[in-house]
């Protein structure tokens, strides 16, 4: 019997089953859960969602938050982003996820969270977010 592709593919990373090991990073491409679906109908195997915040959290972009990154010749090897958190609410996130799991349950979502240094924020966010469905959770 010959391997397809698929089953060559396959994954398990820490307990989660995934179609393939691609995934997208906490980054602009996971900035809109439209753009996750659309990673997710074209084939990847999972996303971890731009960084999600309490509402309370003032958010404000740094200057010059892409770079090039150059190799001894001054070639462009790759770009870096600095942008760090996502501007939307926990509300929409929170509808997002149950949404995105709803449509896509073989696909994994991790939920990238960061709140303030007290511990009932992170828990309080932490489970909020696990609570409307992602697979894992990035601190």
């Amino acid at each position: 019997m010959t391997k397809t592709y698929a089953s060559v593919l396959k994954t398990t990373l820490c307990g989660l089953e995934t179609h393939n090991p691609f995934f997208l990073a906490s980054a602009p491409p996971t900035a809109r859960p439209e753009m996750i679906r659309r990673a997710f109908s074209l084939g990847w195997g999972g996303a971890v969602i731009k960084t999600i915040t309490p509402d309370n959290i003032a958010i404000q972009d740094v200057p010059c938050r892409f770079a090039a990154v150059k190799d001894t010749r001054g070639q462009v090897i790759g770009f870096e982003n600095i942008e760090l958190l996502s501007k939307r609410t926990l509300h929409h996130w929170l509808q997002d996820i149950r949404s995105l799991k709803q449509d896509f349950p073989d696909k994994v979502l991790i939920g990238s969270i960061m709140a303030p240094v007290v511990q009932e924020e992170w828990q309080k966010l932490a489970t909020a977010v696990a609570g409307a469905g992602v697979d894992a959770l990035e601190l």
